[in-house]
């Protein structure tokens, strides 16, 4: 079928998701783009909603929200060979920041008719997908704790409450990770797997990672005091954190990781499944329309 079917979660974004999709339709109506649409309501309506589209033939399945929503998509287009593209739309966006997305209505559009596809790698945890950064541990506990504060506020300010709230109760993980070719037993406050750049809404974790390269980025952040932690914490919001003493970053295709006690998965921002966690990098597996000119200068 030709034309672009855009999965919308409404509620993404604090609920403006919904007005810059509004936005969008007015560009694309303007420029002729012929297309159809759907909102999510529930628990993986995104995954069926994509899934069939992808099977009626639309040119592209795109879609509209933040990292859960472009998950879902991804889970639902998996294994037709249709192309998706994230509308950066949700809280964080961290993906569409690995893949240099713009955010703006206009902009995306732009991207959605003039960029090219080219197949992106996703992770899988335990066999569930995921296409920017799973792990636990202290970005876990923000998810959680930032989830109580969504109940009274909107925007930026339940992840920052999140976080205060999480570093004053750091948790000191035992793990023994064993990657493609090293054992690590360590006492640990994070263990993040990356195929994306950033996670948390802008967190940049993993600054040396490419979602094209067949390979997962793991930074892990050894027990350090409370002081330590504070001053490495800018560092590592900023992608500084790389070389540090307590900082283990290496690439690996493979990753088990078990612990002492178990421990919540963080999934692009939701939690599914617990540890032990065997982490599995698929490569080359979804086609994902990004923009040209911000990778043309990598050859890609």
């Amino acid at each position: 079928m030709a034309g672009y079917y855009f999965v919308v979660n409404p509620v993404a974004g604090a609920g403006k998701c919904s007005e810059l999709f509004t936005q969008t339709m007015s560009v694309l109506d303007s420029r002729g783009v012929a297309y159809s649409y759907g909102y999510t309501g529930g628990t993986d309506d995104a995954v069926h909603m994509a899934h069939d589209a992808a099977l009626d033939g639309y040119d592209a399945v795109v879609a509209v929200g933040g990292d859960g929503t472009a998950q879902d998509v991804a889970r639902g287009v998996y294994g037709t060979g249709a192309p998706m593209m994230v509308f950066p739309f949700g809280t964080g966006n961290d993906f569409a920041r690995a893949l240099r997305i713009p955010t703006g209505c206009d902009e995306c559009v732009e991207v959605l008719l003039s960029g090219f596809s080219r197949n992106v790698d996703i992770g899988r945890a335990n066999g569930n997908l995921f296409l920017n950064v799973s792990g636990f541990g202290f970005d876990t506990d923000v998810l959680k704790n930032t989830e109580e504060y969504k109940k009274r506020y909107t925007g930026m300010k339940p992840y920052l409450l999140g976080i205060v709230k999480t570093m004053l109760h750091l948790n000191r993980m035992q793990l023994t990770v064993e990657a493609d070719d090293r054992v690590l037993e360590c006492e640990s406050l994070l263990i993040a797997v990356a195929n994306g750049t950033h996670f948390g809404g802008g967190m940049n974790v993993s600054p040396a990672s490419d979602p094209f390269d067949g390979y997962f980025d793991v930074c892990l952040i050894r027990s350090i005091s409370f002081p330590l932690f504070i001053s490495l914490l800018p560092q590592f919001v900023k992608g500084k954190h790389i070389g540090k003493k307590p900082v283990e970053y290496f690439k690996t295709k493979r990753l088990a990781v078990s612990s002492s006690v178990e421990y919540e998965l963080n999934l692009d921002g939701e939690l599914k499944s617990v540890t032990p966690a065997l982490f599995e990098i698929e490569e080359s597996a979804i086609p994902m329309i990004i923009p040209a000119q911000a990778w043309e200068s990598e050859g890609a």
